[in-house]
């Protein structure tokens, strides 16, 4: 398999192992800054931007937070850009994750912003709604590419019908499970969630759950709960009907049966999924950032499949994108380099170099990913993956939600009435 292929640099790599475990818990604190809208537009305004420098030798400025292995291929992407633009270079700069959001924040009200950044897209419409970036709707469908990503990366670019980036790569959440002690069980791996209760009650025994996530009171927990809820049928603006409720009970229940441990409450994805390798759990729902972690510690066959469907499929969707900020006076040239991430072969070498997964329909059915029988279960599930949403109050949600998901699955309070109270705040959030 690919990811046997690059095992070895993605294991070095901090950000490959990092990812969402630690973004997901920081965007919640770190959005939690906000700088008012127009405030903030007339410090954009006023630090100019709306120009582009195409005379002489231009130098684009870029805040990323890579480490490890992923730096020096994202370098390799820009010397390769140079070669084709010799009058255009590049000037890097690392922003650790967790001082990425407060950072651009601070830098748009001081005019300090690079021309281009590379960002989580959970935080990217929040950048949107603040003025931050530049509207690029009019060139991408002029670039005319647009048709070739999957809804939920698109999603994410997106802010009031318009779009403010494109994408770099994408993750999602799928179903591992113990080959091994499925088969000694007799059990199949769930396809739906009556499949799902019955299979991780049978694989219940000798100290073994048969099921484990992570529901932490961060947005971790909102992250991995959300398959759950859309799978009802249900999402943020109906959390307190009938088909919402129903995807508590089923955790809620998966916990009465003792086929789920209470701790998940405490349990980040990392947690999770060392439960999972140290054998103490037959099923995980984990992302795509976890297979180079499996493939190196895991002492038994694994396997995994999509999300076991309720009333419909879903899977919640992680991921980068490229967005170019306002303040930039090299849109022109920040634009040609994403364009040229963009291109087929360059960004198919790209994802296969760092062991990602791409948000564009052409290229995932490249059998690169088709025929490899796990990445191929991640890829396929892009046609429904979706982001966080919320917008910009995505992290004001997640605060509100997950003290909710806590008090269901400890008992404090029944499904539907945590699901009710939590509605009546989110609701005013979605306007």
């Amino acid at each position: 398999m690919f990811f046997r292929q690059k095992q070895r640099q993605l294991a070095a790599s901090d950000r490959s192992n990092a990812r969402p475990l630690t973004r997901r818990t920081f965007l919640e604190r770190s959005l939690a800054v906000r700088v008012g809208g127009s405030a903030l537009l007339m410090a954009l305004d006023a630090c100019g931007g709306s120009g582009s420098n195409s005379n002489g030798p231009i130098t684009l400025t870029i805040w990323d937070y890579y480490t490890g292995a992923g730096v020096p291929i994202l370098t390799q992407r820009f010397d390769a850009f140079t070669k084709l633009h010799p009058n255009i270079k590049f000037q890097r700069s690392y922003i650790p994750y967790p001082d990425m959001n407060q950072k651009v924040l601070q830098g748009a009200a001081a005019g300090t912003l690079p021309d281009l950044l590379l960002i989580d897209s959970i935080a990217h419409p929040t950048y949107s709604a603040n003025g931050i970036l530049v509207d690029l709707t009019d060139r991408i469908k002029t670039w005319g590419q647009v048709g070739q990503y999957f809804p939920g990366p698109l999603q994410s670019i997106s802010w009031k019908d318009k779009y403010y980036g494109l994408p770099n790569n994408n993750n999602c959440l799928g179903l591992y499970y113990n080959i091994d002690m499925l088969t000694k069980a007799g059990v199949k791996p769930p396809t739906t969630w009556d499949e799902l209760r019955a299979a991780a009650k049978k694989l219940t025994q000798n100290n073994v759950y048969g099921f484990a996530t992570a529901a932490p009171k961060t947005m971790e927990g909102t992250f991995e709960f959300l398959p759950f809820l859309r799978e009802s049928g249900a999402d943020w603006d109906t959390l307190d009907s009938p088909e919402a409720t129903s995807a508590l009970q089923l955790l809620v229940d998966l916990i009465k049966d003792g086929s789920m441990s209470k701790e998940v409450i405490n349990w980040t994805q990392t947690d999770s999924i060392n439960q999972f390798i140290s054998g103490s759990a037959a099923m995980v729902q984990n992302g795509t950032w976890q297979i180079p972690n499996l493939q190196q510690k895991a002492k038994f066959k694994w396997g995994v499949v999509a999300l076991p469907k309720g009333q419909t499929d879903a899977t919640s969707l992680g991921g980068e994108n490229w967005a170019i900020c306002r303040t930039s006076k090299n849109i022109d040239a920040a634009w040609e380099f994403i364009k040229y991430t963009q291109d087929v072969q360059h960004y198919k070498e790209y994802l296969t170099a760092v062991g990602a997964l791409p948000g564009r329909k052409d290229i995932a059915q490249d059998p690169v990913w088709q025929k490899d029988p796990v990445l191929s279960v991640f890829v396929n599930e892009f046609a429904y993956a979706r982001t966080v949403g919320g917008g910009p109050n995505a992290a004001k949600i997640s605060d509100i939600f997950a003290p909710a998901l806590q008090s269901a699955l400890t008992g404090q309070m029944s499904p539907a009435d945590a699901l009710k109270q939590a509605a009546a705040q989110i609701k005013p959030l979605l306007a």
